[in-house]
């Protein structure tokens, strides 16, 4: 931006801003996730922090306390930013404006306002002498959160992108897909074969949590009796209990290392995948055309729910508290729900980490059925 004083008199240039939104341009994978991702947000470099850190904020005036590289506002997949370059931003202010509507609860309950962020980033007035000009020299940037890009530019941008708590196995997840894409061309096989791989480097800790979940299927009646005969008896039911296990040789805390090992890591693909590009337009098979986008005809979670149901009614323990065995019940539906609206591809990982975990389940539980 330049302002030219073509006159003889200095000038004064009054108080502007630049200002972003309200919202950005909405994919159709993003429609349902459109006022929780879209956020205004900044970046600051705290002195002797090596790594900038991303801000965001809601409605309302704002002031930051840290020098700010870039600022502007972002969605899922779309980050829209001013870099100043040889001068500095003053106050922010942001709001939610109504840029359309959407259904609520797959249209159950008709149809609500859609928002997006507004956001405004105040400049300070100046003087322009006579005969010259006063320039404001920025770069922008606006288009996807292409991470592999965003890591060529000097501005930080792929701070944007939100990895999630275990954001560097996210990262390393995101780059294997990649390769694993490189070979395939596809990257639904890349997320099974990504899957795969993650299973196979987990196979001895998902063994060790399957055999102790069928060891405690197998103690549960007697664990049941036991507890029915010394209800009133807290001090011999836990001797008992654990003469049970010493029989049994059964240590009631070894399924939890396994998923305490594994879960960091799920999580960190689940985000990778949550927030990749790379699936915007991606096709699958057949009537997945978006990897992005969420199963038009829900066949995916609702496979996905199949499996899992199976998969909770194997390993269900007889004499379960039947508040606890409604919960176990009520859980595949309860994700089969949720996953509606999740990315395709998404919901293609899980489905094959359950259908993985299931058949590896099988096998133990008829390997100790045989053995019994």
């Amino acid at each position: 931006v330049t302002f030219e004083n073509k006159t003889s008199q200095n000038l004064a240039v009054a108080p502007w801003s630049w200002n972003f939104g309200p919202g950005l341009a909405t994919v159709k994978s993003e429609m349902n996730d459109n006022e929780r991702e879209s956020k205004a947000v900044y970046l600051v470099q705290e002195e002797g922090k090596k790594k900038p850190t991303l801000e965001t904020f809601a409605k309302g005036d704002k002031q930051p306390t840290l020098a700010w590289t870039w600022a502007g506002i972002q969605n899922r997949y779309f980050l829209s930013v001013l870099i100043p370059q040889n001068w500095k931003g003053g106050d922010f202010t942001a709001s939610s404006e109504k840029i359309g509507t959407q259904k609520r609860m797959w249209g159950l309950a008709g149809e609500g306002d859609l928002k997006g962020p507004q956001f405004s980033i105040a400049v300070a007035g100046t003087t322009v002498e006579a005969k010259s000009k006063v320039e404001y020299n920025s770069d922008f940037y606006f288009g996807p959160k292409d991470y592999k890009a965003f890591l060529t530019l000097p501005y930080h941008l792929d701070r944007s992108i939100a990895f999630g708590f275990f954001g560097a196995l996210g990262k390393i997840a995101r780059n294997v897909l990649e390769t694993f894409y490189g070979w395939t061309g596809n990257y639904g096989v890349a997320i099974i074969m990504l899957t795969v791989l993650l299973q196979a480097i987990l196979f001895k800790f998902t063994i060790m949590q399957l055999k102790s979940a069928a060891q405690m299927k197998k103690v549960q009646p007697e664990m049941k009796r036991i507890q029915e005969k010394y209800k009133g008896n807290p001090e011999a039911l836990n001797r008992e209990t654990l003469n049970l296990y010493k029989k049994y040789n059964v240590n009631p805390l070894a399924g939890c290392l396994p998923l305490l090992i594994q879960l960091p890591i799920f999580l960190a693909l689940f985000n990778a995948l949550r927030t990749s590009w790379s699936l915007h337009g991606a096709k699958f098979v057949f009537w997945i055309t978006d990897l992005s986008s969420k199963d038009p005809y829900y066949l995916l979670p609702i496979l996905m729910g199949a499996v899992m149901f199976f998969q909770q009614k194997g390993n269900i323990p007889a004499g379960t508290d039947p508040s606890q065995a409604a919960m176990f019940k009520y859980m595949p539906l309860i994700f089969t729900l949720l996953f509606m609206n999740f990315p395709s591809g998404l919901v293609l990982y899980w489905l094959t980490n359950s259908l993985l975990t299931y058949g590896i389940q099988t096998l133990i539980n008829r390997k100790i059925a045989k053995a019994n």
